[in-house]
């Protein structure tokens, strides 16, 4: 099966209606809430739709988990395919210029199982992805990421919602004191994928909200192009990726980065 090539497709039609709905003023208009109980706006459901219309012409007895109509087909179905049509909603909604689609297919239940992912940013058109080889491509390109071993060289990405803070106030200020180029972005799919891409030396969610069709995907793209992620709240291994669980993580450009990193958890 050639998966790259479904998800070029399904990039190609989510840029598109992505870009008219801003153009036309219609991406913010608020919808209602998705299957998961976050706020829809109209660019999530319609990137969403044409989506969908690919994911089901070419894989049409995959179980698909997508952000906002949730489960669609059977528990059993393979392959699993997780979507999220906006990342970064609210970025969308404000019209700040930095969100993405994420896509990932998944031949079995398990993080091991996942064959194929991409990520595109939904403004500039960048596309982290991988072919059918294992390989991650930027834009058709071989990528990997860029190492550093000094944190007050790294560029890194943080993802924290303000209520949270509380319960992670020593390591966040610890990590806002040690790196020099801290960044929050907010769309977690695209920044993860920008480690495999070599934008972004680190990702860095902090605590557990992200979901599996958040971030798996853009995992999967580090570990590929020969990156190191470390799951914060769960052995990833025995997650079955049909439940809604929640993820905390840490992806570097390498090992030595991504301890350092941990070190300030200690």
């Amino acid at each position: 099966m050639n998966y790259r090539n479904i998800l070029e497709k399904a990039f190609n039609s989510a840029e598109r209606v992505a870009k008219q709905l801003q153009k036309n003023g219609k991406a913010s208009h608020p919808i209602s809430k998705g299957s998961f109980g976050d706020l829809t706006y109209q660019i999530d459901k319609d990137v969403e739709t044409e989506i969908m219309e690919i994911i089901q012409a070419y894989l049409p007895k995959s179980l698909i988990i997508s952000e906002e109509i949730g489960l669609v087909g059977d528990l059993s179905g393979q392959p699993i395919v997780l979507i999220d049509p906006v990342d970064g909603s609210t970025n969308a909604f404000r019209n700040v210029p930095f969100y993405s689609s994420a896509i990932t297919i998944v031949d079995g239940f398990r993080f091991n199982d996942v064959v194929s992912a991409g990520v595109v940013d939904l403004v500039n058109g960048d596309r982290i992805l991988s072919n059918d080889n294992g390989k991650v491509l930027l834009n058709g390109d071989s990528t990997k990421p860029s190492s550093t071993s000094i944190l007050d060289e790294a560029y890194i990405s943080i993802n924290i919602r303000a209520r949270d803070i509380d319960n992670a106030e020593k390591w966040l200020i610890d990590l806002l004191r040690e790196i020099r180029y801290s960044r929050f972005l907010g769309s977690a799919a695209l920044e993860t994928a920008y480690v495999a891409a070599g934008k972004s030396n680190a990702f860095i969610q902090i605590i557990p909200n992200l979901r599996t069709f958040d971030c798996i995907g853009a995992l999967f793209l580090v570990k590929a192009a020969g990156g190191w992620v470390k799951f914060l709240n769960t052995d990833i291994a025995s997650v079955d990726l049909r439940k809604p669980e929640r993820f905390a993580y840490v992806a570097a450009s390498d090992s030595v980065l991504g301890e350092l990193i941990m070190s300030l958890r200690a």
